[in-house]
């Protein structure tokens, strides 16, 4: 922002108090910084002008740019501003540069294809190759980059350092390549160094020459006189006592100027003369500028200080108190520190003779000392609504969140977090009762060499082999996970159906819910006790958390009970124990409660449909059964350890193809669906007799207590903080950090919740993690009014 003028005043004379100035305006000021600047540039000094708004940046650009081409000096002026620096990306940015770059150099270049070329590079780094392989090659003469609105890169969504770090290795490389002598850089804007770059080591701002827009000086002023001349005979006594208010600040005398031409001007001047009334300065600043100055405040000048000091600097508060010490003395000593810094850059106060003072008179009357008490009083307000109210929001929080979880929407983050945690519990060893033996591609290419006949993946050549290897070594079970339905050959009818350790399946259909459902049979001739249903109960994102043993039977699949059941029950008989039905809502299994499954089970808003069936949740184990393949044991590879792997266990056979592997919690890639089918016998078997726990969770009213427990109590934290220093220096320091406070106890209250969440899991329990942290954040959240004044 810089000084200039908006309209046409006094004989076509031109005060403009917004925009840049173009080079031949008659109301430019010359100042120092003029020649510093261009002397500096020609000597090919890094230079930068960091200053506040509307000190006339802008136009010492456009005006030096002129002066440096007349020098036979090229310039690219850059924009940043209008690069954009709101969702934009780093690719963007970067080369948003490089086509004002093409644009303002006339640079004879293919942008996209460069870019496409080079796309094997990073941002920063394509930056760099185009000055050295294009913007140098293709300029001969000195040239001068100028970055204007620097201070725009604080609002980009991606680090910048390595682009302040650009601009340091261009003037580092003058050491080894000659061309970079003829680039120079000047960057303008409103923010200190250490706001643009913290590394000192690669900061370009401590190689280059700081330049200071000072104010305007009487001396300085005297192209005004010619606007002013036109309407007073006394042009130096008014410029005079313009700058006595204005203190020489650029924009504020351009204004002020202006207005004083507008008033001395007729509205309508019938008889062509000019009306002799002059306005008293005094009056015009008073009535045009003082009064109701928010309103007045066009184009925006004093709302723009204001806003800087209370919204962009780190600590208004500390800011507010410097300014106000220097408002009641008159000037403090000056120095190098970064709240003077943060202040001076709001425009409010300049250094002047190693003092630091209020700019101007202007400033001094409306930010007063009632405007800076009325501004800490916002601040650091009192307490509008008592902090023992945070408890009662955090019921409030909690149910509205129960209202939400009842709708199912928490369902998906409830879900993924309790996988998160199945898979952060410690690693289990594999249930050494089972023995699976997995039939793949490969396998059955293997069958088809050796001349066995099949109907499906398997032969019955092939299994009668597996049974006479296997039988001999006495499992108690030997399950039967392909589908088989076409009568067994005639020798393998003798022997596997008739041995009650048999298990074979069928499929009641794709879901459990549906009316008419596409099953398929199961092998003729086996009886309904030695027949399983291999269904699974999937979720939306198709994962398999629940475990269904027991379904209504259907004709084509005459058995109510699940593969896995079915296995765990013929294992167990060996042991004395059997399946007794307390109700229809609980079984027993030797001492073992298995309660069905509740709608509202952990994190779960189950529909009826997906309640079908008598349903427990999978306590999955980290490490799978132990798995061989067919070939490996038709050609006797595993003669030697078969005998114990398969004693007094339960041996599967079942598909390893990808068709029949399903996702479960405990991993990302798909498990086999014997492998499944092992898990879930694997779970009941050891609950019942290795008092492993199943997954078990609190009834509704429990999560909801649950919930409220952990919100009220994060609430209360905070109320107790305040509590321990509302007689304290503290309490103010507690208020203005508010926020921050809620942060912490959020933090906290999480990594308690995830502990506490996970040692349950440890012993089987499943509990809300995402409600109460959802409920807690909601709540503190939205106790921000504790720190709102009164009205």
């Amino acid at each position: 922002m810089d000084y200039g003028m908006d309209d046409g005043m006094g004989d076509g004379y031109i005060y403009q108090p917004g925009g840049s100035l173009p080079p031949n305006a008659p109301s430019y000021i010359p100042r120092q910084a003029d020649d510093d600047l261009f002397k500096a540039l020609l000597a090919g000094t890094y230079c930068y002008v960091l200053t506040s708004r509307q000190m006339g940046k802008s136009s010492l650009r456009v005006r030096t740019v002129e002066r440096l081409y007349e020098a036979g000096v090229r310039c690219a002026e850059v924009e940043l501003l209008g690069i954009g620096s709101q969702e934009i990306t780093a690719n963007q940015w970067y080369g948003g540069i490089i086509q004002v770059l093409i644009s303002s150099l006339g640079l004879r270049i293919n942008r996209r294809q460069w870019l496409r070329d080079h796309g094997d590079l990073s941002p920063v780094q394509r930056l760099g190759t185009f000055i050295e392989q294009v913007v140098l090659p293709q300029t001969h003469q000195p040239l001068v980059l100028f970055f204007d609105e620097i201070d725009s890169v604080l609002g980009l969504n991606f680090p910048t350092d390595d682009f302040f770090g650009l601009l340091r290795n261009w003037h580092e490389q003058r050491a080894n390549q000659p061309a970079y002598d003829r680039l120079t850089v000047v960057m303008l804007g409103v923010a200190t160094p250490s706001d643009l770059m913290q590394n000192s080591h690669a900061t370009p701002f401590n190689i280059g020459r700081a330049i200071e827009l000072q104010a305007f000086s009487l001396a300085d002023a005297q192209p005004l006189l010619q606007g002013l001349a036109t309407v007073t005979a006394k042009p130096n006594g008014v410029l005079r006592e313009i700058l006595d208010w204005t203190g020489g600040q650029p924009f504020l005398t351009q204004k002020v100027c202006q207005l004083y031409v507008q008033e001395a001007t007729p509205r309508s001047q019938e008889s062509g003369v000019r009306s002799q009334v002059f306005p008293s300065v005094r009056t015009l600043i008073q009535t045009r500028i003082l009064d109701n100055w928010q309103v007045q405040d066009e184009p925006e000048h004093l709302r723009t200080i204001q806003s800087r000091l209370l919204r962009n600097v780190r600590s208004p508060q500390r800011s507010l108190r410097l300014y106000r010490q220097i408002l009641k003395r008159g000037a403090i000593p000056a120095d190098n520190s970064f709240e003077q810094r943060e202040l001076r850059l709001t425009g409010l106060v300049t250094r002047r003779q190693g003092q630091l003072q209020v700019f101007n008179r202007i400033y001094g009357t409306v930010f007063d000392r009632a405007w800076i008490a009325r501004q800490l009083a916002g601040l650091a307000p009192p307490v509008s609504n008592p902090p023992w109210q945070l408890p009662w929001m955090g019921l409030g929080a909690t149910i509205l969140v129960l209202l939400v979880r009842s709708l199912g929407l928490l369902q998906p983050l409830e879900l993924v977090a309790f996988d998160q945690l199945l898979r952060s519990q410690p690693p289990e060893p594999a249930d050494d009762r089972f023995l699976i033996i997995t039939v793949s591609e490969a396998d059955m290419q293997y069958q088809d060499r050796l001349g066995m006949k099949r109907q499906g993946s398997l032969s019955d050549d092939a299994l009668l082999q597996v049974w006479q290897k296997i039988k001999p070594h006495d499992p108690r079970v030997f399950g039967l996970d392909l589908y088989h339905d076409f009568p067994f050959s005639p020798a393998l009818a003798a022997q596997l159906p008739p041995d009650d350790r048999f298990i074979g399946v069928c499929e009641i259909g794709q879901t459990v819910e549906v009316d008419t459902p596409v099953s398929i049979p199961s092998p003729p001739n086996v009886s309904a006790d030695q027949l399983g249903f291999t269904d699974f109960a999937i979720d939306p994102d198709y994962r398999i958390r629940r475990q269904l043993l027991g379904v209504k039977r259907t004709d084509v699949c005459d058995t109510d009970m699940a593969f896995s059941l079915q296995l765990t029950l013929r294992y167990l008989v060996s042991e004395g124990i059997t399946l007794d039905f307390l109700s229809s809502d609980l079984i027993q299994l030797g001492d073992l409660l298995v309660p069905k499954i509740s709608p509202t089970a952990g994190g779960y808003r189950l529909d009826p449909e997906e309640q079908a069936g008598y349903q427990i949740l999978v306590n999955y184990r980290s490490q799978s059964p132990r798995q061989v393949t067919l070939r490996e044991l038709l050609e006797g590879q595993l003669d030697d350890q078969l005998a114990e792997w398969s004693r007094d266990r339960i041996v599967l056979i079942g598909l390893a193809e990808p068709k029949d592997a399903q996702f479960t919690p405990k991993q990302s890639k798909r498990m086999l669906g014997v492998t499944i089918h092992a898990q879930q016998a694997s779970q009941l078997i050891s609950a019942t007799l290795d008092d492993r726990p199943l997954i078990w969770w609190l009834p509704e009213w429990g999560e909801g207590l649950w919930i409220l427990v952990w919100t009220v109590g994060s609430n209360s934290v905070v109320w107790g903080i305040y509590y321990l220093f509302r007689n304290s220096s503290l309490r103010s320091r507690f208020l203005r950090n508010y926020s921050l406070v809620c942060v912490v106890v959020l933090a906290g209250m999480t990594m308690s919740l995830l502990v506490v969440c996970y040692l349950m899991l440890l012993i089987g329990g499943w509990l809300p993690l995402v409600p109460p942290l959802l409920a807690t954040a909601l709540s503190l959240g939205g106790s921000s009014n504790l720190t709102r004044p009164k009205p």
